[in-house]
């Protein structure tokens, strides 16, 4: 008993998952004269006796056949041909011209810095909400700082 209960609870979930396929009739209603119902409950010979007319079934996107995902394509390295490589000189202008925007963007936030120090000492010492907020720009601008010098050292 205990291994048909086991099976039963093993079984039933899987069947549960499989889709529900019954043909559905319009069928003249015995109650009611002069009225129809819609029902999946009679057989087909039923079906005949009663004069029912079977009813198209839409196709479900559940009903369609599971595609598998398409296979990854192999991925490959390719180097760069030699006539698609970027010239020196046009590389090392490109590294002039970013150097000297890196330098652009810290002398900034250098300026900015300076500006939010100022305004933390200026901040008055009975507005805690300000004083915060100018705390936050301040640090906020340092870790710019300190990022722009990183990345210039990086260039170097």
């Amino acid at each position: 008993m205990l291994r048909l209960s086991c099976a039963l609870s093993c079984v039933l979930p899987c069947l549960a998952c499989l889709p529900a396929h019954a043909a559905l009739y319009r069928c003249p209603s015995l109650q009611e004269p002069g009225r129809s119902i819609v029902t999946n409950l009679v057989g087909d010979a039923e079906a005949r006796q009663r004069d029912c007319t079977p009813l198209a079934t839409r196709a479900s996107a559940l009903d369609a056949p599971v595609k598998p995902p398409p296979a990854a394509a192999p991925s490959r390295v390719q180097v760069a041909p030699a006539d698609r490589r970027i010239p020196v000189a046009l590389q090392r202008e490109r590294d002039t011209d970013r150097r000297a925007i890196i330098d652009a963007e810290l002398r900034t936030e250098q300026q900015l810095l300076e500006r939010a120090r100022e305004i933390v000492k200026a901040a008055p010492a009975g507005d805690a909400e300000a004083q915060t907020q100018a705390r936050q720009a301040a640090a906020r601008h340092a870790d710019n700082v300190d990022a722009l010098q990183r990345e210039l050292q990086r260039l170097r």
